[in-house]
């Protein structure tokens, strides 16, 4: 029995350096194509990425939507992601095809391939359940850190175990609890963000993986995440995000007195101090993975002349995002 392919496919505005770890990673984990479209189409990243095997880009500029969308661009960037990874998925040759946002990672604790062998195309998809990664200890490197475990049905558990935190968190993590899907190929769907549907509108029941799942990095440092926060202070978050992220706004906007602060309760949101992981880590909720990017991706990153060092990660975040930052300083 052949093995099937699977695929990935993403709609990124961010720094080179974690486009370049999630290619590059994903490439060496057994992905046969990686898909990047480019939410700026003058975006350099896509000169370092022509070149790749297996890695096709897309500059999304006025030829790109009128070519996926009868040239219209959508407004809201998750409809752009699910026209994009559509478009994709309606041409692939693989067998499977699974969405990202550039910050999430698919990590396999047995090979995914293998239980792709087995996976029953219809009606259903496999869904990825999601682990979100929380700081042990002060960052030193874009992927520190243990992984955050959603729970489901135990609702009642999430104030005696985060106590403060709880409005601020959905299913126990601060971004998503939904995890993201993997999509077999050749049927007749659309992409949403986290899971497929049909023409018109039904969800599939999903099967879980048994092999892997999402690592969510949700910001590769304090401020990464602030940007993306703000992003959806600025562009009007209702309808994008749930109660908890709304929850998260209100308190910056009226809880925190400047850039400063509000980089305080990001750490409120996202670190665990020694007692708090053993107590996590005990009840299944924090999980201690050992993730590595890989080599071809650091070889990547350092031919590129960066690193993967945080500082130097937030300076190219603030040369992209400068209009956005200049409002927010204390």
């Amino acid at each position: 029995m052949s093995k099937p392919e699977w695929g990935i496919v993403m709609t990124v505005r961010e720094p080179v350096q974690l486009v370049l770890a999630n290619v590059h990673y994903h490439l060496e984990q057994g992905a046969s194509e990686v898909h990047v479209f480019l939410d700026d189409p003058d975006d350099p990243l896509g000169d370092l990425l022509d070149g790749v095997s297996n890695c096709f880009v897309y500059r999304c500029d006025a030829l790109h939507w009128d070519c996926v969308n009868r040239g219209r661009r959508p407004e809201k960037q998750t409809r752009r992601q699910s026209v994009n990874a559509t478009s994709v998925y309606r041409g692939s040759k693989l067998d499977w095809l699974i969405h990202l946002d550039a910050d999430e990672f698919v990590y396999q604790k047995q090979p995914l391939c293998e239980e792709l062998t087995y996976a029953p195309t219809a009606p259903s998809y496999l869904a990825l359940p999601v682990r979100e990664r929380a700081y042990l200890s002060e960052q030193t490197s874009l992927f520190d850190g243990a992984f955050r475990a959603p729970f489901y049905g135990r609702d009642a558990m999430l104030a005696p175990l985060y106590g403060e935190l709880s409005p601020f968190l959905t299913h126990g993590v601060s971004g998503h609890s939904a995890g993201k899907s993997c999509v077999p190929v050749g049927r007749d769907l659309k992409f949403s963000i986290h899971a497929p549907r049909t023409n018109d509108g039904k969800r599939l029941p999903p099967l879980h993986s048994a092999s892997s799942v999402l690592l969510h990095f949700d910001g590769l440092t304090r401020l990464h995440w602030i940007v993306k926060m703000l992003r959806y202070a600025v562009g009007g978050p209702k309808g994008l995000v749930g109660p908890h992220r709304m929850a998260q706004l209100a308190f910056m906007e009226d809880g925190c007195q400047g850039f400063s602060e509000i980089a305080e309760f990001h750490d409120m949101l996202k670190a665990l101090d020694p007692e708090q992981d053993a107590r996590m880590t005990a009840l299944g909720l924090v999980e201690h993975l050992s993730f590595d990017i890989g080599d071809a991706a650091r070889t990547a990153i350092a031919d590129a002349g960066l690193s993967l060092g945080v500082a130097a990660f937030d300076q190219e975040l603030k040369a992209r995002n400068q209009d956005l930052l200049s409002a927010f300083r204390d």
